[in-house]
């Protein structure tokens, strides 16, 4: 799909090491830190291991606002939950990761980030777009969610969101909680994309 798109791309997989609750957020964002020490990539997708596209017609490649990809989950019946939804594969420009700080680092466990970042997007003035039609469908594997427990603290709309760990993306820190791998790369020219 990629390659019939002429997209340069290449793929990070970024995976939580340890017993800490998940935290989707900062995987993502190191899987920037990571991208970013590769190549110059002027595209960020990042895109759930889980989500399969079912249109080779789905643009992975970034615009002037925020992309929202997956508009249409199976697991979903191919509705929208709600309009704010941002969430299973989304793409921004570097220029509009930075601009929004990142994806927020604060929420442990599973939930509530892609409703995050979908607010970081507005407040710095973007917009997010979406496929038209059937382009945006993807088939969601069933799995367990690491980090899905019931009956920890604070928990929000049932979803878990633990203690603040402060945001700046740029900022340089490295945890042994997080491993990274370059799995995969493709060597065609035009857009560049990054997923993970």
């Amino acid at each position: 799909m990629l390659q019939r798109q002429r997209l340069q791309f290449a793929f990070y997989v970024i995976e939580q090491a340890g017993n800490q609750p998940f935290n989707r957020a900062m995987l993502f964002n190191v899987g920037f830190r990571e991208a970013m020490k590769d190549l110059d990539w002027d595209c960020l997708i990042f895109h759930d291991v889980d989500h399969i596209p079912e249109s080779y017609r789905n643009y992975y490649g970034c615009g002037q606002m925020p992309r929202h990809f997956a508009a249409k989950l199976d697991k979903y019946m191919y509705l929208l939950p709600y309009n704010e939804f941002f969430g299973g594969v989304s793409g921004l420009t570097v220029e509009q990761f930075k601009k929004i700080n990142g994806f927020p680092n604060a929420f442990w466990g599973w939930g509530g980030e892609d409703d995050d970042l979908w607010n970081r997007v507005h407040y710095a003035g973007y917009l997010v777009t979406r496929p038209e039609g059937d382009t945006g469908k993807y088939k969601s594997i069933p799995h367990h969610h690491r980090g899905e427990i019931l009956g920890y603290p604070c928990s929000v709309h049932g979803l878990v969101q633990y203690g603040h760990i402060p945001d700046p993306v740029i900022e340089e820190k490295r945890t042994s909680t997080v491993e990274s791998n370059r799995v995969c790369s493709g060597e065609q020219k035009s857009d560049k994309l990054f997923g993970g």
